[in-house]
């Protein structure tokens, strides 16, 4: 039987706020929303790296042109898909649109329910 995701575990509806941190100037106020270190860590750092990976090729998908190498790493998008929804219950999709939304509401404000460093 497959383990629980955390999602289902702690009964989520949405990422928690833990696993996001804003940075941005005092001038300004918070700027960018990303991923905190408490969630790049879970599944032992590997939901890290693979949002990581998720990320880039999805952004930046292989082409013809590239190598035989580049190709096979971009075709793992998928698999990265697969284990960050396994490990958190959510689709780095779904986390990457949650980032996206608190970093609309919370832009030019010094604080938020998430961690921010105004430099």
């Amino acid at each position: 039987m497959p383990k629980e995701s955390l999602r289902e575990s702690l009964g989520l509806t949405e990422p928690p706020m833990n696993w996001f941190c804003g940075f941005g100037h005092r001038a300004t106020g918070l700027s960018r929303v990303t991923y905190s270190a408490v969630f790049e860590r879970l599944g032992e750092g590997e939901v890290g790296r693979k949002m990581q990976q998720w990320t880039h090729f999805t952004g930046n998908p292989a082409t013809r042109r590239d190598s035989a190498e580049r190709k096979q790493r971009a075709a793992s998008v998928q698999e990265a898909n697969n284990f960050v929804t396994g490990i958190v219950g959510f689709s780095p999709r779904e986390i990457m649109d949650r980032a996206r939304q608190l970093e609309i509401e919370y832009k030019g404000r010094d604080a938020a329910p998430f961690p921010v460093e105004l430099y």
